[in-house]
């Protein structure tokens, strides 16, 4: 009886394991897939750009050619003014912000900033021109100052503090101990 049990607990742990093996499969399959996506391919000389407008004309993606989620969008912004994206949840509000952020191509339709459209222009040079803020975000376990530098390394305090700012956090940051 007493090898029984020497013998059970040994296949148990090969059986929990068997387990994990399945679990971590079933979940780095995804992982393959995005890392089998291409790049981006945009130039590396800067455009001159003709303002700040976007515009998106007869806009459609999907992020598989199975499902499509924006259906031929049009709109443009206008400088100096507010433009608000609203929906309800999973209309494609966030799929447009990373449109406009250059983060995905469009898979129909024209996505243009600056009068130039957003595959023209370098990734470095989008980059000046816009600020996007995803809704998953995360801190890394730094200092806030550390955090807010990630978006630019070399930024002085001053800049730091600016930006906090600009974003309408320096007041709350000022009360943390």
């Amino acid at each position: 009886m007493c090898s029984l049990v020497v013998f059970t607990a040994p296949l148990m742990k090969l059986a929990f394991g068997s387990e994990q093996l399945t679990t971590i499969a079933a979940n780095l399959k995804p992982v393959k897939e995005f890392l089998a996506t291409p790049e981006q391919e945009r130039p590396t000389e800067r455009v001159k750009l003709s303002g700040s407008i976007y515009s998106f004309k007869n806009v459609s993606f999907g992020y598989d050619a199975t499902k499509e989620v924006l259906h031929d969008v049009s709109f443009q912004t206008q400088p100096g003014t507010m433009t608000a994206i609203v929906g309800p949840s999973g209309s494609g509000k966030s799929t447009i912000a990373k449109l406009m952020a250059g983060f995905w191509d469009a898979t129909a339709g024209l996505v243009c900033y600056g009068g130039k459209d957003i595959k023209e222009i370098p990734f470095d040079q989008m980059m000046e021109e816009i600020s996007y803020v995803a809704q998953d975000n995360f801190l890394f376990d730094k200092s806030l100052r550390h955090n807010i530098r990630i978006g630019n390394p070399k930024a002085s305090d001053l800049e730091v503090q600016a930006a906090a700012r600009a974003a309408n956090c320096h007041d709350f940051i000022s009360q943390l101990p």
